[in-house]
């Protein structure tokens, strides 16, 4: 009999990949929109694509884009996704106006998709460290400590998956390749032949 997976176990999943560090973590899209003028940002529902200009930093502490970050993607297979919720419309005698309701995240891997509310401590250490990463400033120390749940400190304890200074951009497109069963062979050998060389 298969054992039933929890919202927890999925997102065990994100903290192993987060344990590999040769895993990236990109920003996908942002929830306001760059005006062009220093700090200034138009904030709605909509999605936008990071620019050159989000990667800078704000007051040296984060960039623009990990302050605005609407979803993520961890390496090929793992993403989440911040949802605004539905206003609710209130009308008045003399006035009408939207309510906000907050938003929720969501975090889809191979195994499946789990909803996480902006309340769930657990969760928002997984998503800030994971935004940590992108900046090039995360502390596993301090990730670790900062996990409640039994299941993902287990996970989070255990052996990092060290980064392999040997893979380049060749060695990574043949991983990509295979992982997607293609085996083009004069693609391959033109690969092979480039690392060889050492370029």
């Amino acid at each position: 009999m298969a054992v039933k997976k929890d919202k927890y176990d999925l997102l065990a999943e994100v903290v192993a990949a987060l344990r590999d560090f040769n895993q990236k973590v990109f920003i996908e899209t942002l929830d306001s929109k760059d005006m062009g003028w220093y700090m200034t940002w138009n904030g709605t529902d909509k999605s936008y694509i990071p620019t050159r200009r989000t990667r800078e930093e704000f007051n040296g502490v984060a960039s623009l884009a990990r302050l605005h970050a609407k979803s993520i993607k961890i390496g090929d297979s793992i993403s989440i996704k911040r949802i605004h919720r539905k206003p609710t419309r209130v009308k008045t005698e003399k006035h009408e106006y939207d309510v906000d309701n907050g938003f929720y995240y969501v975090v889809r891997t191979p195994n499946g998709e789990a909803k996480f509310s902006r309340a769930d401590n657990d969760f928002l250490t997984v998503w800030n460290y994971a935004l940590e990463i992108h900046d090039g400033k995360g502390s596993y120390g301090r990730f670790y400590a900062n996990l409640q749940n039994e299941k993902l400190r287990e996970i989070a304890g255990g052996p990092a998956v060290l980064k392999d200074e040997t893979a380049n951009k060749y060695t990574n497109a043949i991983k990509k390749l295979e992982s997607m069963g293609i085996r083009p062979t004069k693609t391959m050998d033109f690969i092979k032949a480039k690392i060889a060389k050492g370029k």
